[in-house]
Order: structure tokens, then C-alpha cells, then sequence
């Protein structure tokens, strides 16, 4: 394979969230000249979404350090037009557990619980 890896899952499901953030955001259509700013502001972040993806490389680490800047600065963006637009609200997931619930697993444990 020259060095080269297989298309990561990574890649997969980060592309698969994308498509989804682009449908989200063409169901907006255009925006009331009020919400135009911040309208402006996601399209850029969506816009630096693409280049983060674009510089993840198939091993994951050649362009990681422009994968990175690209996602802090669409998460900049994204802030920015929550703080200045109401009823948006950034959500901390800092502390969300993203672990797939035992039932999907079939498993019949629970913390603290083997069986």
C-alpha cells in the first residue's frame, strides 16, 4: 500500500456528520436580514468543517495540526453567532458520556455489575 492506510472509520463518519450539517443548513434557506450575521457566521464554520476534513489524511496524521486550527476556528465561528443571536445557545458536551448504551451491546451489566 505505499505507506498509505485504508480510509479510516474516522474519515467515514466524519464525512457522514458533514452531510448531514450541510442538509441541516440548506433546510435554513436564506436567512431574515435579522438573522443574516449569524447565518454568515455558520456558513463559515461549515465552510471550515470542510477544510478540516479535507487536511485529515489517511494516516491520520499528516495534516492534523491543520485539521485542528480549521475545527477550533469553525467552533470560533459557531460562538460568535451564538452569543449574538437569541435563542442560540452553544452546548458544552465536555462531560456527555458518547458510550453506547448496554442494551445495543446485549449486555446485561451495569457500573458496579458483572454478570
Amino acid at each position: 500500500m505505499k505507506g498509505n492506510l485504508p480510509l479510516q472509520p474516522l474519515r467515514v463518519a466524519c464525512q457522514v456528520t458533514f452531510d448531514q450539517i450541510k442538509s441541516q443548513r440548506a433546510s435554513l434557506g436564506d436567512a431574515n436580514s435579522s438573522d443574516q450575521h449569524a447565518l454568515s457566521h455558520i456558513d463559515r464554520a461549515v465552510a471550515l468543517l470542510k477544510t478540516s476534513m479535507d487536511a485529515l489524511s489517511d494516516d491520520l496524521l499528516s495534516g492534523a495540526e491543520s485539521c485542528k486550527n480549521a475545527l477550533a476556528a469553525a467552533i470560533r465561528e459557531l460562538r460568535f453567532a451564538a452569543s449574538t443571536t437569541p435563542g442560540l445557545s452553544m452546548v458544552d458536551l465536555t462531560c456527555a458520556c458518547c458510550a453506547i448504551p448496554d442494551a445495543d451491546l446485549n449486555l446485561k451489566t451495569r457500573p458496579g455489575v458483572i454478570s
